[in-house]
């Protein structure tokens, strides 16, 4: 943490929170939100940390000190569990799938091992092994 952060929340403004410690305005400094702002007058975009106590009509364009800006929606990613990768087959997936041959078997689990990245349980692997060797 720098020092100007630091001494922010040594001396936390009178419109803060009285009842909150240095540690409670750390963890706030580290959760804020970061919002993407587009100056409506000569377009630059920028990022802002934005405090939950700071007015948002106070913010001004970095490049042109224009107070006319437009939040914008940020860009976000998510990941899939587990569980829902296992749904990544199409209807028609399993169209070419002989289920009274073994190695058509073991190739179309093979191709869905692949396609989930490798992430399979050991009972997949156990599955797989069986599928090619019924006799041991």
């Amino acid at each position: 943490m720098d020092t100007s952060a630091r001494r922010r929340l040594a001396e936390p403004a009178a419109h803060l929170k009285p009842h909150y410690t240095q540690a409670h305005y750390a963890k706030i400094l580290i959760a804020m939100p970061m919002y993407e702002y587009k100056c409506n007058q000569c377009g630059q975009r920028q990022t802002r940390l934005v405090y939950s106590w700071t007015p948002e009509d106070g913010l001004a364009c970095k490049g042109c000190s224009s107070a006319n800006l437009s939040r914008l929606i940020s860009g976000f990613s998510f990941h899939r569990s587990w569980g829902e990768s296992l749904n990544w087959m199409p209807d028609n997936a399993a169209a070419d799938l002989d289920d009274s041959h073994i190695g058509s078997i073991d190739s179309h689990m093979g191709r869905m091992g692949e396609a989930m990245g490798g992430n399979v349980t050991p009972d997949f692997h156990e599955h797989r092994h069986e599928i090619n060797h019924p006799d041991a």
